[in-house]
Formats: C-alpha cells, structure tokens, sequence
C-alpha cells in the first residue's frame, strides 16, 4: 500500500482546492504551522497544498483515519515512529545508491588491491614521497564505498524489519474501522509475509553475534619537521567507541598543559582527501567482515518503497489528530462535517482553531451558514468586534475541512468549494502608479474573471478607498454579480446605508432571501462600547460606531460642545440638530 492510497481512495489525486492566492489574507500560512508543528508557514503551505482537494470521498476518507487515531493514541505512537524509521530508510537507501560501486569489489580485488598497499609502502619508504603517494591512494574510493555500501544496506534491512514488525504487531491489535487503516493492515500482514521478516529478524540476531560493527579506529600519523602529515595509517578498529585518553582528568591545569600539545587535525583545507583516505583504509582493514555480512544480507526487501513512501501520508494524519487532540484538551467539540448540498458552510458553535491553541482564553463561539449557489452574507459591526476574524475563521474552516481535518465545533456540514477568492486590503502598487482603489479594481477583476459557483468569495472593507456613495455603489454591483453568477461569498463593510438600497435591489429582483446581514453585537454604555463578539441576525446598526469607539478615547460630544462652550464659540444651542446628536438619533 503506498502514500497516495492512504490518502486517496484508488490511490491518486482527484480534485483540488484552488486557495494560493487567498493564503496570505486568511493566514492559512500561521494555521498551516500551527497544524504542522515544526514546520514553517511556507513549508507547511508546499506540503499540504497537493493534498487539499475538493473530492469528498478523500475527504470523508481521512477524517475516519483521524477518528481511528484519535479513539487508539497508540496509533499515534507508531506512526510516529513509522515516519523516523522511514526517514531513515530513506536516508541509508540514498547512501547505498551513491556507494554501489562497493558492492562490487570481490576477493580477488581485495587480493591485488592487498599487493599494491604493500607495494605503496615500500615506495614510500624509498621515495620519501609520502604525502604524493597518500593523495594517490585517497583517489581510490573503492573500500570507503564498500564500508559505506555495506553499513547502509545492513541499517536498511534493520529499520526495515522493525517498521515491518512495528506496522504489523499495531494494526494487529487496534479494532480500526476506516477502510484506509483496515487496507493498511492487510498489506502489512501480507508484506510481512512475503518478505519472511521473521527469518530476517532471526539471521540479524545471528549475525550481531559475530558483526560488532565499527566505533572507533586509531591512526599512526607520520610528520615532517614542519609538523606537516606526511602519511596516515589505520593502526587499530575497535567495535566500541575509544575511552577517554586521561588528557581531562587529573590536575586542571595539567589537563590544560595536555591539550596546548594536541595538534589540530587536519592542518589546512584539504580535510577531504584525509576523510577519504581514512574511511578507504578502514575499509580495506575491514574487508573479509565486511565481505561476509555483504553475502548474509542480501535479501529482496520488496515492500520498502510503499513503507517509504507512506511517510508523507502518515505525517499530515498525526498532525491532524494532534491538532483535533489539542483541541479537544483545551475543552472545544470536534467534529467530522457532513457534506451538504445547500450550503458552503452550516456550523455551530465555530471557533478560531489560532486562539484557542494559543490564547489564553477561549474565544467566543459563532455560527456560521451561507448558502451555496449565489446567497451573501453581509457583515457590519463596530471596529475591532471581530468582523474580519469571523470571514478568515470561514475561509480557515473550508481550508481544513477540505484537508480532511476535524472542525473546532459542535457541528458542520460543508460544500466543497472549488476555490477561495479573498479581496482584503488591497494597499497601493508598489511601483505607486495605482492607488488604493485601482489596486482593489484590478483585484476585483481577476476575481470575477476566475470565479464559478463553486467559489467561496471573500471580501474585507471593499471600495474603502474612494467615497461613501461610490463605494456603496460598486459594492451593490459586486454583490448582484455574484448572486447573478451563483457564487457564494461574505462581505465586511462599514458602509451600514448600503442595505437599505441592496435591499430594495434585490426585493425588485425577487432575490432578497439571498442576502443575510450579520451584526457583530455589541453593548454601549454612554459614550463607551463593550464588544461581545457574537454574531447576530439582524439589519445594520443605525447607530454610529465611530463615535462608540473614539469615545473609548475620550473624544465625546460633550467634551467638544464644551470645549466650544469656553472657546466662545456660536455652536447655536437652539438648533433642535444638536438634541438629535445628542440623543444619539444621527450619526
């Protein structure tokens, strides 16, 4: 069974989720590392972007995986150790790639290879040419590919055996119910069957009998009289690391006296060609061990690349459970989301996956629906009440449902999308020949051209930068495109007069059940505000929220009127306006 079948029924990739362009504006990049822990936003965004998909079956797929997991941690626990072991093979199966020019050498090489070491030391000893005869032998890598060549396919064989046994003796012993897990295991049972791990497992622990491996090796150095090396030699290889040679122990000051003696190896830039010589000595001193544990392990491993590659697969569903798991620990339902054909998103008591496994508090639970096919949500509220968090926790959801993940909330039911399409701050060109709201027209314009009803689109303050009545107008033209095109999106604004017109548009149309306002509540008290972050049916507040917030500042009517007041100015106290303002009915 390989990667691509355990996240995709069938084994390959079906359906996709276009996002790239929407990653920054809804920080799928902070999330992305936040579900794959360890792992930079733009690294956890390459490595789930070939995953996301808009196929429910790989969806539905993968959250029965992560339920699995979640009702067996020792699942976790394994594949954990699946994917070290994996990264190892793969580490040791490079190795013996780039070294296979050692499995080749065979006793009559090693034979005319033992004549000409002997031949070059007695050169030596004529010549006095010892350092040109040592660069000599370094450029003849055959018994340091051999040591190499041989060490990695031992390593292999080892971790391959163990993921086998580990892989099989975990499924063995878990109930799982998902169709992935339970493919899984048949094909461990069978693989392990047919590459007779237990014969494998028995002839390596004969084999450690007599293979103690290498852990150290001793050199003699030959010097000139400018302390330069001349010649090297492997003098000595043990199977256990070297003791301490009694230079740190003792007197500290002799033990400094000790090491001002030392000499600094190697001498100069050429550490390579020591580093080659060495490891070819070693195995050339090695051979005959070397040779024989060559011939006891050469076994067809023939599930390693499936085991292989299962690693990327098994690393998104322990970050996926991890993350449901966490979760869970700070005290938030999560749910696996059903598929529905009438809306993109019907959730209860949502919540931001960010601030609960990172703030202190846990933040306010919201619903969230939209229906599919040409339906709007607009969104007002005063600023910082969350409006903004509330389109990004939408897009976020979609993001991660569509991975296969469990959703923060109590329940869900999604209609994949086809893309997300995010118009948020748009700025000005960085060239400066575009302003703002040329920036947000061009931007509007690659949507709409990209769009299709399977979209969700998503747009944060739209048209800020030109007038009100300008803005309120463009926006009441987007809004009747998408609806007209039957794709989906939400709207934050501060434009509250655009409703009453948007309204009417559509009434006129036959349309009005397509558009939802939402109103992020909010309680006053004088001139101050108090946010509760709730999101709420209900038209446009008519009320003025800029005023609410500056007065947290403690700029209020009163204190200008008085201000005035001892200023001496005409502020016309018998103009009925100034009862109105301050009752609160305008502005």
């Amino acid at each position: 069974m390989t990667g691509n079948e355990l996240l995709w029924p069938g084994g390959q990739r079906t359906g996709n989720l276009d996002c790239e362009s929407a990653a920054e504006d809804l920080e799928l990049n902070r999330l992305g590392a936040l579900l794959l822990q360890g792992m930079s936003g733009t690294e956890a965004l390459a490595f789930l972007n070939p995953i996301i998909t808009d196929d429910w079956d790989s969806i539905k797929m993968r959250q029965a995986v992560i339920s699995d997991m979640l009702h067996f941690p020792p699942l976790t626990d394994a594949f954990t150790q699946l994917c070290i072991l994996a990264e190892e093979m793969s580490f040791y199966r490079r190795g013996l790639r780039e070294n296979a020019a050692g499995l080749g050498i065979d006793r009559m090489d090693a034979v005319i290879d033992g004549i000409k070491k002997k031949f070059s030391g007695f050169e030596k000893l004529v010549s006095k040419q010892g350092a040109d005869e040592m660069e000599k032998l370094s450029a003849n890598t055959r018994y340091a590919q051999l040591l190499k060549s041989v060490l990695f396919m031992y390593e292999l064989v080892k971790r391959y055996t163990e993921a086998m046994t580990l892989l099989r003796d975990t499924l063995a012993g878990i109930p799982v119910a998902s169709c992935a897990l339970q493919s899984l295991k048949t094909w461990a049972e069978k693989q392990y069957k047919r590459d007779d791990i237990n014969a494998i497992t028995n002839k390596l622990t004969e084999i450690q009998s007599w293979w103690k491996g290498i852990g150290a090796f001793a050199i003699d150095v030959c010097m000139d009289g400018r302390m330069m090396i001349n010649s090297l030699e492997v003098a000595e290889i043990r199977h256990e690391p070297y003791a301490k040679n009694g230079i740190l122990d003792g007197d500290p000051q002799e033990a400094r006296e000790g090491i001002t003696n030392l000499i600094q190896f190697p001498q100069n830039g050429s550490g390579a060609v020591f580093q080659a010589y060495l490891q070819n000595e070693v195995g050339f001193e090695a051979r005959k061990e070397l040779t024989r544990l060559r011939s006891e392990i050469k076994w067809k491993l023939s599930g390693q690349d499936d085991l292989i590659s299962l690693k990327d697969a098994l690393r998104f569903y322990i970050a996926a459970s991890d993350m449901a798991a966490r979760l869970i620990k700070r005290s938030v339902p999560v749910c696996a989301p059903d598929r529905s054909d009438f809306a993109i998103l019907d959730i209860k008591d949502a919540v931001s996956p960010e601030m609960v496994l990172t703030g202190p508090v846990l933040p306010v639970a919201n619903d969230i629906y939209l229906g599919a096919e040409g339906y709007i949500n607009l969104v007002t509220g005063p600023n910082n009440s969350g409006k903004t968090c509330y389109i990004i926790l939408a897009g976020q959801l979609i993001w991660l449902a569509q991975l296969g993940c469990l959703l923060p909330c109590s329940s869900a039911s999604i209609k994949p999308c086809d893309s997300l399409l995010t118009l948020f701050n748009a700025g000005e060109s960085e060239e400066g020949d575009d302003s703002r709201m040329g920036m947000e027209v061009l931007k509007l314009k690659a949507i709409t051209e990209r769009m299709t009803a399977r979209s969700l689109a998503l747009f944060n303050e739209p048209m800020t930068g030109t007038s009100a009545g300008e803005g309120i107008s463009i926006c009441i033209d987007l809004i009747l495109e998408l609806i007209d095109k039957k794709v989906s999106g939400m709207m934050v604004t501060h434009f509250g007069d655009i409703y009453a017109p948007l309204a009417k548009r559509l009434e006129q149309a036959g349309l009005f059940s397509r558009l939802q306002s939402l109103v992020l509540s909010s309680e006053k008290s004088g001139n101050d505000i108090e946010y509760l972050y709730k999101i709420i049916n209900a038209p446009p507040m008519k009320s003025s929220y800029a005023r609410a917030v500056i007065g947290k500042l403690g700029v209020t009517l009163d204190n200008m009127l008085s201000r005035m007041d001892d200023l001496g100015m005409d502020i016309r106290p018998d103009d009925p306006a100034w009862d109105m303002i301050r009752r609160g009915e305008v502005l």
